[in-house]
């Protein structure tokens, strides 16, 4: 009894930092704008990633994190952060900057060319990795931009997001995990506590997948469409 009592714990352990710790964070997009001329105090016209880095932008220049600064500071904006342009399926072989360095903006952010390439954002405090591209940046226009980056939700192991219809067996699964109520060659994707993912493949012709070669651990699964559940691997 007592080693199952441990072995529970730990579980609730694992769990509770997927949820709240995450070191990547790969689940949907949400998209950010700021208009022309917006009030940059407003916290309408703030991006809140953490409660250590709200990004923003004034009239001119670049962005800031007004959580910690009241203004862009050249090779310092935004405060607490560093960037790379890259994916985070990469994020631990990029190589971090801060933002003006990355994109080569001088203080009046005229050149127009960051909008559709993929960056990292690296919360220092925090150690969370985000995928973020730029879709729009204003040149001396009011200080209008907007981006999409992804956010942690999808790696959330709340009974709301894990699917009550979706059965996972053996759990904990030594070698081949089944996978109940799915067709074959469904896709499915696997992450790792840090929100890494570690495994893309489709189910085999009995709806099962191959997860010998993971190392032991909790581990997180979501379907193509987006159905997750949780298993451990021993």
């Amino acid at each position: 009894m007592k080693t199952k009592i441990t072995f529970l714990t730990l579980t609730l352990f694992l769990v509770y930092n997927i949820s709240y710790s995450q070191t990547v964070w790969t689940g949907a997009k949400t998209t950010f704008s700021k208009a022309s001329n917006a009030d940059w105090t407003l916290e309408q016209n703030q991006d809140k990633i953490t409660d250590n880095v709200i990004i923003t932008r004034k009239e001119v220049e670049g962005i800031f994190n007004i959580a910690d600064e009241t203004g862009y500071s050249t090779n310092v904006s935004p405060s607490d952060t560093e960037w790379a342009f890259g994916t985070t399926a990469d994020y631990n072989t990029l190589t971090y900057d801060d933002w003006r360095s990355v994109t080569r903006r001088n203080p009046n952010g005229d050149h127009l060319d960051l909008p559709g390439q993929d960056m990292v954002v690296h919360l220092i405090t925090d150690d969370i990795y985000i995928d973020l591209k730029f879709l729009s940046w204003g040149s001396d226009d009011g200080g209008s931009f907007s981006y999409e980056r992804s956010t942690n939700q999808a790696l959330s192991l709340e009974d709301n997001i894990v699917s009550k219809d979706l059965r996972i067996f053996p759990n904990p699964v030594k070698d081949v995990l089944s996978i109940s109520k799915i067709t074959p060659n469904t896709n499915v994707t696997i992450f790792n506590i840090l929100g890494k993912k570690v495994l893309t493949t489709q189910t085999n012709y009995n709806s099962e997948i191959n997860v010998k070669n993971l190392p032991k651990g909790l581990y997180l699964i979501r379907l193509k469409n987006n159905a997750t559940g949780k298993f451990i691997k021993n």
